[in-house]
This record gives C-alpha cells, sequence and structure tokens, in this order.
C-alpha cells in the first residue's frame, strides 16, 4: 500500500503523525513539504528527522518540498 502525505514539515505536526501511523501500519510513503519547513540553524531539517525515523519503521519513502504557484 502507498499513501502521499502532504504537509510533513514538522516533528510535531499532524502530517508527521499521520505518516507515523501509516508507516507502523505497513504502508510506503510519499511526503512533501513547504520549503520553509526545511530551514534549519544546526544539524538535520526537521522533514529530514521525519524520514530518518520513519526509516527505522523498514518503510520505502520519498520526500520532497512543494513547490506551489499560482498564476491568474
Amino acid at each position: 500500500m502507498l499513501a502521499l502525505i502532504t504537509g510533513v514539515g514538522r516533528k510535531v505536526g499532524i502530517g508527521a503523525a499521520i505518516a507515523q501511523g501509516l508507516a507502523e501500519a505497513g504502508y510506503q510513503l510519499a511526503l512533501s513539504y513547504h520549503p520553509k519547513d526545511d530551514e534549519s540553524q544546526q544539524g538535520l531539517s526537521e522533514p529530514q528527522q521525519i524520514v530518518n525515523d520513519l526509516r527505522g519503521c523498514g518503510r520505502a519513502l520519498c520526500c520532497q518540498h512543494a513547490q506551489h504557484s499560482i498564476t491568474l
């Protein structure tokens, strides 16, 4: 099973919690987050920390920041 989860940029966010639950249930995950959530002052960014935590569940992951643009 595969799940696409958006908004997985903060470890304390709902997206990360959903990703954790689905990973534990055996899903493979594709994750997306807003680029500003990738800004880190030191060490790993929060999205990268989330990916590292979820890899411990043994599931395949893809994580990429979302690029949105709207033209009217």
